[in-house]
């Protein structure tokens, strides 16, 4: 994955996270890094990423 690639992810990654956790609160948002083992996108699987398998 591209670096650009990699910062793309990464900014819709957390505009998203920040859009549940504002609608659904903070525990939702936290729970979908969860089911993949992570606490945010610097620890999510590049594999996850990649796959484009992240879904809120």
């Amino acid at each position: 994955m591209s670096k650009e690639d990699r910062e793309m992810w990464r900014i819709n990654i957390e505009n998203s996270t920040d859009t549940v956790s504002k609608i659904y609160g903070p525990k939702v948002a936290a729970s979908v890094f969860q089911r993949y083992s992570a606490t945010s996108f610097d620890n999510l699987s590049d594999t996850v990423v990649k796959r484009r398998n992240f879904v809120f």
